[in-house]
């Protein structure tokens, strides 16, 4: 059995458990102190990390507060920066829209982030769209949703809208999505960009199981699946539920 990487996001830190014995470690991050810093500078420093997902030999985390992408060393606990803007006079990650490559693009807000292996996928919750980010480059993309324009509809790339999505999950073809804010489950195609509402009813802010077109959800915030399973697994925070859904 292997280990689980944890962003523990109220002690701004990344976590180490060890699944055989139950052992944790802080890999990176100091407990309580919240900030920036990459590891070329000093000791690291994360703000509010959330979104977490694990490629090879590093941790890949959305640091919220700080509106970045952060990349982690497994092995040594070494934090570099992927993408996102950072002033450096003052030592913290500023937030913005640009499509660019690592340093010059633009964060608000991720939450977060799933991979396929090439590419990472990032739920930019405060700019209400779906990132993509080339992971050997940093290369940022947005694929659905308009920045800054919260709303619901169902299109292809920037004529879809979200409202605050957080929980992102990756299989196949399909991106699917905790649209959090609009209270359903959507699909995005992670070539073409088009936007499905996959489950639930926007608007509806009650919780009901049934089928996809029957489920309804209050406040779905992480959303996880593989290929192994043919379910998507859901929890509700103001449910208090975990549930799944046939894909």
């Amino acid at each position: 059995m292997g280990n689980l990487y944890v962003a523990d996001t109220l002690n701004h830190t990344i976590r180490k458990i060890v699944i055989s014995t139950g052992e944790v470690t802080t890999i990176a991050g100091i407990p309580g102190q919240a900030g920036f810093m990459n590891s070329e500078f000093g000791s690291p420093r994360f703000n509010l990390p959330r979104g977490i997902c694990v490629v090879g030999d590093h941790l890949y985390v959305a640091d919220s507060g700080n509106h970045l992408i952060r990349r982690v060393n497994v092995s040594t606990g070494y934090v570099g920066l992927v993408a996102g803007l950072v002033n450096y006079v003052t030592n913290e990650g500023s937030s913005g829209t640009a499509d660019s490559t690592g340093a010059a693009a633009g964060f608000n807000d991720p939450r977060g982030i799933t991979s396929d292996g090439n590419y990472l996928y990032v739920t930019d919750t405060g700019n209400h769209t779906i990132r993509r980010i080339m992971r050997t480059t940093g290369q940022v993309k947005t694929i659905a949703g308009m920045p800054k324009e919260g709303g619901y509809r169902d299109g292809v790339g920037f004529d879809a809208r979200f409202s605050y999505p957080r929980g992102i999950a990756v299989d196949g073809d399909y991106l699917y999505v905790a649209d959090t804010g609009n209270r359903v489950l959507r699909r995005v195609n992670k070539y073409t960009g088009e936007v499905l509402t996959f489950s639930g009813k926007t608007g509806q802010s009650s919780f009901a199981t049934g089928t996809r077109e029957e489920a309804r959800y209050n406040n779905v915030v992480s959303i996880a699946t593989s290929p192994d399973t043919p379910y998507l697994f859901f929890t509700d925070s103001v449910e208090n539920a975990v549930g799944s859904v046939e894909k």
